[in-house]
């Protein structure tokens, strides 16, 4: 992934290309907003449970085209995102309860301007 991760608005030329290759017609850059977001980690949630790196590496695969979503809701009229790239992100130094290195999936996503 290009090194782009505190950007936000108007894709550059290779993230449009991706994206373009994920859309229905194809986008100019003033119709598309860009954003990252980032979707887990390793991180021990409230339920003792955590990804490990390796699911994170294989999400990271898996995400890439699917559609972002309003509230946890399935209906389309709630999909407004969809994700046209993905990568795992280490952060040395910070270290969860389960006393890993840190690792989160970090997508950067599209929404079409309206």
């Amino acid at each position: 992934m290009a090194d782009n991760s505190n950007a936000v608005g108007t894709p550059t030329e290779e993230q449009l290309k991706k994206i373009n290759s994920l859309s229905r017609r194809e986008l100019k850059p003033e119709e598309v907003y860009t954003f990252s977001v980032v979707l887990c980690d390793n991180e021990v949630d409230r339920d003792f449970e955590r990804f490990t790196v390796g699911a994170l590496n294989r999400l990271a695969e898996l995400y890439v085209g699917k559609t972002g979503i309003f509230d946890h809701s399935m209906h389309t009229r709630d999909q407004c995102a969809r994700i046209f790239e993905c990568e795992v992100i280490s952060e040395p130094g910070h270290v969860t309860a389960a006393g890993e290195t840190y690792h989160c999936l970090k997508a950067q996503a599209y929404m079409t301007r309206t």
